[in-house]
């Protein structure tokens, strides 16, 4: 996060947070929050770092593209261990590879739709 400027970091983010170009309940916010946490806790601010990130996982993600999950879940995950909690961090890490398997699976099924194009336009496929 902002090459581990954590303060600067946890400043930027709380600006973009507060703005109202970030929609309520979207994906950018989890993510934001998530990251937030992230920052805070490594500042050792556990209270406000547990703060956001109870508010970013209280976002439901259900019905986010899943390459969102998997970035918001590993920003809990970073956020969990440095708050010191690995049982909670290795959780989010497995709800992560699962959203980074849905994720590869969708992009698998992509590439079989568009492969009688990839030889171009009037080339045998």
């Amino acid at each position: 996060v902002l090459q581990e400027k954590y303060s600067d970091a946890a400043i930027a983010i709380s600006e973009v947070i507060d703005s109202p170009e970030v929609p309520a309940g979207s994906a950018e916010l989890a993510l934001l929050r998530a990251d937030n946490a992230h920052c805070l806790a490594r500042l050792q601010q556990f209270s406000l770092a547990t703060s956001e990130a109870d508010r970013a996982n209280s976002i439901p993600s259900a019905g986010f593209d899943a390459d969102d999950r998997a970035v918001i879940f590993g920003a809990l995950s970073d956020y969990c261990v440095a708050a010191g909690n690995s049982a909670q961090a290795a959780d989010f890490r497995r709800h992560q590879q699962a959203a980074l398997d849905e994720h590869q699976k969708t992009i698998q099924e992509l590439i079989k739709l568009l492969e009688p194009y990839s030889a171009g336009p009037g080339k045998p496929t």
